[in-house]
C-alpha cells in the first residue's frame, strides 16, 4: 500500500472518530456533503447543504455549528449543538486550561447582556456577572 493511501485511510478514521466524539459531547449529524466530484461541484454541495441547513432553521445559520471532514470518501459532515450541557466537561477543561472560570450546569441567572465589557464593539456574548 502506498503512503499517500495509507494516510487517507488514516485521516478517514480520524475524522470518524471526531464525529462520534462530537456525537458523544451533544452534536447532532443535520448534513452531510460529498466530496466525490470535481471542486465546483463539492463547492457547490456544501453551498447547497448551508442553504438547506438554513433554510429547516427559518432562514438563519443556526448557532453551535460544528464541520468535520472525514476524507473525501465520507465528506464533512454538519453537525448542531443539541444538548450544550453535554459538552460542559470539555468547555470547563479548555476554560481552566486558559485560566477562565467554570461553567455549571445550573441556568445563567447571573448572566448579563451588558455590552459595557465589549468596548462598543458589536457582541453577542453571554457575559457573566462578577
Amino acid at each position: 500500500m502506498r503512503f499517500h493511501e495509507t494516510h487517507q485511510q488514516e485521516m478517514e478514521r480520524v475524522g470518524l472518530g471526531n464525529l462520534k466524539s462530537a456525537q458523544e459531547a451533544g452534536f447532532q449529524l443535520i448534513a452531510v456533503t460529498p466530496l466525490d466530484g470535481t471542486v465546483q461541484e463539492n463547492a457547490q454541495a456544501a453551498v447547497n447543504n448551508l442553504q438547506q441547513v438554513k433554510n429547516n432553521n427559518g432562514g438563519l445559520v443556526p448557532e453551535g455549528l460544528l464541520h468535520i471532514h472525514a476524507g473525501n470518501s465520507n465528506g464533512i459532515f454538519t453537525l448542531q449543538l443539541a444538548n450544550p450541557t453535554a459538552a460542559l466537561d470539555t468547555v470547563n477543561t479548555a476554560r481552566r486550561a486558559q485560566g477562565m472560570p467554570s461553567y455549571d450546569s445550573r441556568p445563567v441567572h447571573g448572566a448579563t447582556r451588558d455590552r459595557s465589557r465589549c468596548a462598543g464593539k458589536r457582541c453577542s456574548e453571554l457575559h457573566l456577572a462578577n
